[in-house]
């Protein structure tokens, strides 16, 4: 729809017409709906969104988020300190200063902070936490080598890879080479999942349900031994029963009409002549 300025000057659509005069179509309408003339509409300037700052030495930046960034503190601290009355060169210049809570090892013995006993066991912050998380003990986490032999020999790395400097993921992803591979509690490192629940005689979809229940790799890796009524530990239900000759299916049925667990497995059918 054609459309005319202030001046008289035809135009086929607003859009244009604003584009003529350098001004936003919807600062244009809004400001129509406001009650203003078309030439004030159309010639005010428009307000910048937004004010630079600068900082002590006169540098600017779009932003004090920004500023802090260049001096790497936190825009919270920032606000803090200018509340205080504190001068633009001391809230730039002056460093946060960091929390540390001290802490023992497994020994007993008192450290400042957790780098500090990382430092003193030499093993990086990032694979003790990685440890940690992981359901490592303490101790495991500060005194075995932070060097491990890969599990898989078709990795093509046969030389021992510094778990300090990988790349960790949700735990028990890391990246070798730019490549995904898995590490369990032990810092053993697989190709894939399965291969590694392999590793663990554990399915590949207990370990992943496990973690969606917020287990640790540990725990989600770990299986459970069952026993017999004489104490006997195997490793699944279905070798314990192919140990006292019984099928899965027979096995269950008996616990379930309520047999007992020695009666389940000791009592033997008796086979007609």
């Amino acid at each position: 729809m054609k459309t005319t300025d202030h001046l008289g000057n035809e135009y086929n659509s607003v859009n244009e017409m604003c584009q003529k005069y350098n001004i936003n179509k919807n600062t244009y309408i809004r400001r129509i709906s406001m009650g203003m003339d078309k030439e004030a509409a159309l010639t005010l300037p428009v307000k910048p969104s937004q004010k630079t700052v600068f900082d002590h030495l006169n540098n600017e930046y779009r932003s004090v988020s920004e500023m802090c960034r260049k001096y790497g503190i936190p825009r919270q601290s920032y606000e803090q300190r200018k509340n205080k009355g504190w001068n633009i060169e001391k809230i730039l210049t002056t460093p946060v200063k960091t929390k540390t809570a001290p802490c023992s090892d497994h020994l007993g013995n008192h450290y400042d902070s957790i780098k500090e006993m990382c430092e003193h066991y030499n093993i990086t912050y990032k694979t003790y936490i990685n440890r940690i998380t992981n359901g490592w003990s303490l101790e495991e986490t500060l005194t075995i080598s932070s060097r491990k032999k890969l599990l898989e020999p078709n990795l093509s790395m046969n030389e021992n890879v510094d778990l300090s400097e990988l790349k960790f993921q949700n735990g028990y992803k890391i990246i070798i080479h730019n490549q995904k591979h898995y590490i369990d509690h032990e810092g053993n490192i697989f190709k894939n999942v399965k291969s590694m629940c392999e590793y663990h005689n554990v399915s590949t979809s207990l370990f992943l349900s496990r973690l969606k229940k917020g287990m640790s790799v540990k725990e989600a890796l770990y299986k459970k031994k069952v026993k017999d009524h004489l104490g006997n530990e195997f490793e699944s239900k279905s070798k314990m029963y192919s140990h006292y000759g019984l099928s899965r299916q027979t096995a269950e049925a008996r616990l379930k009409n309520g047999w007992s667990l020695e009666k389940t497995l000791t009592y033997k059918i008796r086979k007609g002549k």
